[in-house]
């Protein structure tokens, strides 16, 4: 589920405005009303594996949050849950299969919430929207392969690690990625259902 928020809509604690049809025609889709699908388990105070892709590279920062299933599903009660990411790198992975790890730049400070985790978009964007050209990068590559071909078009995701809390009651949940852009004035959001479950005991 997903979609995004544009001009007014950014920083409105309701949201984007559901139904409304932006700019290029696309509508925004309630995620409440899709399909269920197969729950991703994770474990309470272990780290978990997330990523994201994009057609196109706006830049800014991104962030990982959790809602419970029993609550309403607004950007408040996802922001009462916001992960913080364990490790410190991030994980290119290619449709080719190639991979590579380039160091992350997390930020939690002047942050929203306060004191929140979240990371920049190291992939490089382009000085021009030209279909095939990229022009010059406007920053450095954070690996050699990515931005290989056009910087703006993406062929790969970008992977990393956040911190499950091992306070985090047990029971299903949703997990919304939250990007808010540079180059634009947006917000794109997409989700996943979560089911956290007790982390396995350890034996001496």
């Amino acid at each position: 589920c997903g979609g995004f928020c544009q001009n007014d809509d950014i920083g409105s604690p309701s949201g984007c405005d559901v139904g409304r049809k932006p700019e290029s025609g696309w509508t925004v889709i309630d995620g409440n009303d899709l399909p269920k699908t197969k729950r991703t388990e994770w474990k309470a105070g272990e780290a978990a594996k997330v990523a994201f892709t994009a057609l196109y590279n706006h830049g800014g920062g991104y962030a990982y949050r959790l809602c419970p299933v029993g609550e309403a599903q607004t950007e408040a009660c996802f922001q009462r849950t916001h992960l913080d990411f364990a490790g410190d790198n991030s994980t290119v992975f290619w449709t080719t299969g190639k991979k590579a790890q380039f160091p992350a730049v997390t930020m939690s400070s002047g942050t929203f919430p306060a004191g929140s985790q979240w990371r920049t978009i190291r992939i490089p964007s382009c000085s021009t929207t030209t279909p095939s050209i990229c022009g010059h990068e406007l920053l450095p590559k954070p690996c050699d392969e990515c931005c290989a071909h056009h910087c703006d078009e993406w062929d790969y995701s970008v992977a990393d690690l956040v911190a499950v809390p091992v306070t985090l009651p047990l029971g299903d949940y949703t997990l919304s990625w939250r990007w808010d852009a540079e180059i634009n004035h947006q917000v794109w959001q997409g989700c996943a259902d979560i089911t956290v479950t007790a982390a396995a005991a350890h034996v001496e």
